[in-house]
């Protein structure tokens, strides 16, 4: 997928095809949305999970409740509430919304720079590698990395396109630049409503 796309490039491909590849393939991807019912329905709930909380978006929801839950310092290290019986699979698909839960936006902050720059050092390592071949094979093997971890915690399981609780953090953390902690903790309990006070009801 795309690192065959990154490595077809590093390996000297013309950009007109490759940019006339990614045409062809955003297009049959936006005409498939549009063609398919269950197809659209998966990026309204991407761009509205609480729309249907308990169904379809119950996954998107709780990572963003996660996340804001936590606000700038976190609840503390193993102290998080939505990997309890609400958060799925927050070992492994959702790790990052429970980062944030526990660590707040300031941790959150502090692994993507790691990340980031195991990632620059990888493409470091691999322009001064001694012959193209072991430059090719850092870069693919850095840009599988950087994949990973940027699709890491997906929305919703990698099936509403893409979008990341890194990103939907972002947009998060610029609400917060505005606001202060508490509002942005409000907003989230807004769009939470009563449901949420259910289901801690009843795990209680």
């Amino acid at each position: 997928g795309a690192t065959g796309m990154v490595m077809v490039f590093l390996g000297g491909a013309n950009l007109a095809w490759l940019f006339s590849m990614a045409a062809c393939g955003v297009s049959g991807v936006v005409g498939l949305i549009f063609l398919l019912p269950h197809a659209m329905t998966r990026v309204k709930v991407w761009l509205d999970p609480f729309s249907d909380f308990r169904g379809k978006g119950w996954q998107g929801a709780q990572s963003l409740m996660a996340v804001g839950s936590g606000g700038v310092w976190g609840l503390g290290l193993g102290q998080g509430r939505q990997k309890h019986l609400f958060l799925p699979e927050p070992a492994n698909d959702f790790i990052f919304a429970v980062i944030c839960e526990e660590l707040g936006m300031v941790g959150a902050i502090l692994i993507m720079i790691v990340f980031a720059a195991l990632i620059l050092r990888g493409y470091q390592i691999a322009l001064r590698a001694p012959d193209r071949f072991g430059s090719l094979l850092v870069a693919g093997i850095t840009t599988q990395i950087a994949i990973q971890i940027e699709s890491m915690n997906t929305l919703h399981d990698l099936d509403a396109f893409g979008l990341t609780i890194v990103r939907r953090y972002c947009l998060l953390v610029q609400n917060y630049s505005r606001q202060n902690v508490s509002s942005l903790v409000r907003t989230c309990l807004n769009h939470i409503d009563f449901h949420y006070a259910e289901d801690l009801s009843l795990s209680q």
